[in-house]
């Protein structure tokens, strides 16, 4: 066999079980990972709401902190200018001393200058700043009060280190006066900085005029570049001798302080923080500007390429709201000293980016190998199970079809010993079934022959009884006849009477009648007896009044055996009905009853009797005859005949076993009668002696609930047809034709009889419509009662039709009324005609052929 048989088709039922688990592994692996993914996003949405008001907090925070290192220097300088103004105050009112550095201080006459550059090496830790000018010594000497500014701008030193070590952000500190002198702190020589005309035009120093600041408060200035400290913002104080501007007094922040400050902030974020200017110069920009540039940064310059057309809207954004402008987040603050901004702007992190930063890249590449192991696992076993596993199933399947299918390739090494079980598994199985079917056939032929022996059996068996009815039949015709010439005498001898004396009155005549009734009625119940008791046909199980039919029995038996020999009966028991063939239990007391004649060739008694028995227990009585504990009907039968010794008590009952001569008997009676007993599940026993007579004893389990009542007798009342009603007589019998036509006529039925079937169907043919029911016999010659129907039937799928026949059993006839429809009812002959019409006005009545019958004629009643 090919090995196409172990192949899988790509639409089998394995495969398509197995690509739903796949998919259903994988719908479940991505299931749980999207139930993941949207945790997380629930996650992300709750983290980015507490992370802008964390962020927005913290930047909060740190605003604060900056502004405040701004207030810090703003105060400082405050403190300062008051210093300087209470000494100016006080050298005015009162004779004060120059300080110790003004003995350092040099005056080049020639040039008009001043400055501290020679001063000892020991003193500069004391003297930490360096005045220069262009002042002339006459001028100072001659000049009081500018001395006094002079003596309060050394003065300073002291208040600047103090400063210095306050404030560490601060780089230069110094004061530029309006007498063209500077004095710069930390301490440096003139020839690196010295007074220019040009601070005069600087912001810081125009800032401080009085114009410019009448308020006299502290003031920052934008941006600025300083050739020597590079990029930087300055905080300055006016200060003033009285009512007159004296100078300022000025601190330099540079920017690289304020892009470390800048840089601390949040780093792990990657945010970018600018601080910049009204005018928009940068003061501060991590990796935009550093004090190493030498040229001022706009605002522009630090902002990301994707938000550098949404500037406009940045600047106009209100302050501390955090907005989302390209993917970026960022929010504005003012500060409160100086003219200030700070912006700080961040890449908004998106969802991937956030699992990623929160799982890690390690969680991903776990997911990502417990997907690859999945589908790795899925693969595996896909192609070491499943598809081995469906392989195995057909190689199952094909071995069962054909023995000559091959395992195949393909198949991983673990599997191959399973094939090979499953290989001997059927050869084994092959080789069985080759024995069992050499067996079978000896075995079958066996049962064949054995079935066939039984069969010849049974019918024997059949045959032999039926032979024994026959001749129990043949041993009472001559009491049969006898008893119908008696009854033909009685009918004869009346039929003469009437004729003979004309003058006879109505009362003798209607004598006459019923005595001729009365022996035709007995001579037809004889002959339905006998004709019951010959009859062959299948077992039937039915109630059976034991009372009735040994009443029956003893009928026959009365009138078909020697006068010499008297019959009585005892029916005295209360439940008398069993279950039961009733030609069978016929069967079975005809021959008890003809056992007990034989018995009695010179005359004698024969008793019937019957009483109830209830057993308690259950009984067993030999030969093997068993019954269960109930209510049982026991018949007695004795006779007081010749009698039985021991041994043939024995034997009675076997089949064949017969005491009379050769050909006198088949020994079958009583072997008949004991098979009947055992199949009502009953028991029969014999009681027997040499010229003591023999009692046969019976006992048959009775219906308790279905008791049959005795026949009684019942007049019947004549109804005669209220309307016309046609009816169509088909018999051959003349006489029978005409003595119907006649009593169903003086009843006002319209009946036309015939006696040939052939004159019948063609007068059907011609008056079918007008014909409202058929009454037929059966055995008819030229054409049957059978076949006339189904030609009646063809003319008219209507036709209602009444079978009057003597032939036929009572099965044959109900068998044909229930596979022919239009057969409405069967009335055997010889039948009372009373109850004939009576039975035929029923049925019209129900066709609707005559309406309520009712009995206006007379009213007459004739017995049963």
């Amino acid at each position: 066999m090919s090995e196409d048989l172990l192949k899988s088709p790509a639409d089998s039922g394995v495969a398509k079980f197995e690509r739903q688990n796949f998919v259903l592994a994988l719908a479940l692996f991505f299931s749980v990972l999207l139930a993941f993914i949207i945790i997380l996003s629930l996650q992300y949405i709750d983290f980015k709401a507490y992370d802008n008001k964390v962020l927005c907090r913290n930047l909060s925070d740190f605003v604060m902190s900056v502004d405040h290192e701004f207030g810090e220097i703003e105060g400082a300088l405050d403190a300062i200018r008051i210093s300087a103004e209470y000494d100016l105050f006080n050298s005015g009112k009162t004779a004060f001393q120059m300080p110790f550095a003004f003995r350092f201080l040099q005056v080049d006459r020639e040039n008009g200058s001043i400055n501290m550059d020679s001063i000892p090496d020991e003193y500069k830790g004391t003297l930490t700043a360096n005045l220069t000018g262009f002042v002339s010594a006459e001028s100072i000497e001659r000049d009081p009060n500018l001395r006094r500014r002079i003596a309060m701008r050394l003065n300073l030193m002291d208040d600047f280190s103090a400063f210095k070590k306050r404030i560490d952000s601060v780089v230069y500190l110094y004061t530029i006066s309006k007498d063209r002198t500077l004095l710069q702190f930390p301490w440096m020589p003139s020839s690196e900085y010295k007074f220019d005309d040009k601070l005069y035009d600087y912001e810081v120093w125009k800032s401080g005029l009085p114009e410019n600041n009448k308020e006299r408060k502290s003031y920052w200035t934008n941006a600025y570049f300083e050739f020597e400290g590079g990029l930087m913002a300055s905080c300055a104080a006016p200060v003033y001798d009285g009512d007159q501007l004296t100078g300022i007094i000025g601190a330099d922040i540079a920017v690289e302080f304020l892009n470390k400050i800048a840089e601390s902030f949040e780093p792990a974020r990657l945010g970018r923080i600018v601080i910049y200017d009204d005018d928009k110069n940068l003061i501060a920009a991590p990796g935009i500007i550093s004090h190493k540039d030498k040229a001022i940064k706009k605002l522009p310059d630090a902002i990301p390429a994707v938000l550098s057309s949404r500037l406009s809207e940045m600047e106009e954004a209100p302050v501390s709201e955090l907005k989302n402008c390209n993917g970026w987040n960022y929010v504005k603050y003012n500060m409160a000293h100086g003219k200030f901004h700070l912006l700080y702007m961040y890449p908004a992190p998106s969802l991937w980016t956030w699992i990623l930063e929160k799982t890690g890249i390690e969680y991903f590449a776990t997911i990502i190998c417990i997907f690859l192991i999945l589908v790795l696992t899925l693969i595996m076993t896909h192609r070491k199970l499943i598809a081995p596993s469906e392989k195995f199933v057909n190689y199952i399947l094909a071995k069962s079809r054909s023995n000559d299918a091959l395992i195949g390739k393909g198949i991983p090494s673990f599997w191959k010993p399973w094939f090979e079980t499953v290989r001997k598994v059927f050869e084994e199985k092959a080789a069985l079934t080759e024995n069992l079917k050499s067996r079978n056939k000896l075995l079958t032929e066996e049962i064949e022959a054995r079935n066939k022996a039984e069969k010849e059996k049974l019918l024997l068996e059949q045959q032999l009884i039926q032979q024994e009815k026959v001749k129990a039949i043949g041993l009472l015709a001559g009491g049969v006849a006898h008893d119908f010439n008696n009854q033909l005498a009685i009918i004869m001898g009346h039929a003469s009477l009437i004729l003979s004396r004309p003058n006879l009155n109505e009362e003798q005549k209607r004598l006459c009648i019923e005595q001729i009734l009365s022996a035709a009625t007995s001579s037809s119940d004889l002959t339905k007896q006998l004709l019951a008791f010959a009859r062959k046909g299948s077992y039937q199980l039915l109630p059976v009044n034991m009372h009735e039919m040994i009443e029956d029995v003893v009928t026959i038996v009365h009138r078909t055996f020697d006068k010499r020999i008297s019959v009585r009966s005892s029916l005295d028991a209360a439940f008398f009905t069993v279950a039961g063939d009733p030609s069978q239990i016929q069967n079975l007391l005809v021959n008890l009853a003809l056992n007990a004649k034989n018995a009695m060739p010179d005359g004698g008694m024969l008793s019937i009797s019957t009483r109830d028995k209830i057993l308690t227990h259950p009984f067993r009585s030999p030969p093997d005859f068993e019954c269960e504990a109930g209510t049982y009907l026991e018949i007695t039968i004795t006779d007081t005949g010749t009698g039985m010794s021991e041994e043939v008590m024995k034997k009675i009952f076997e089949p064949f076993f017969t005491t009379n001569n050769s050909g006198a008997g088949t020994g079958l009676g009583l072997a008949a009668a004991s098979g009947t007993v055992k199949t009502l599940k009953g028991a029969i026993s014999v009681k027997s002696s040499p010229g003591a007579g023999t009692t046969f004893t019976i006992l048959l389990p009775v219906l308790l609930e279905n008791a049959l009542p005795k026949k009684a007798r019942m007049d019947i009342e004549l109804k005669q047809a209220s309307r016309k009603v046609n009816i169509l007589l088909v018999d051959d019998e003349k006489a029978f034709c005409r003595m119907i036509t006649d009593f169903l006529g003086a009843l006002g039925y319209m009946v036309h009889p015939e006696s040939d079937p052939l004159a019948a169907l063609e007068y059907y043919k011609d008056n079918y419509k007008s014909i409202d029911l058929v009454i037929t016999d059966i055995m008819m010659p030229k054409l049957s009662g059978a076949a006339l129907l189904k030609e009646f039937v063809l003319i008219n799928p209507a036709v209602c039709v009444v079978i009057a026949s003597g032939y036929g059993d009572d099965a044959s006839i109900e068998a044909l009324k229930e596979h022919d429809s239009h057969v409405l009812e069967f009335f055997r002959k010889p039948f009372n005609l009373p109850a004939f019409a009576n039975g035929i006005a029923s049925i019209c009545s129900k066709l609707g052929k005559t309406d309520e019958l009712q009995d206006d004629s007379n009213p007459g009643k004739m017995g049963l």
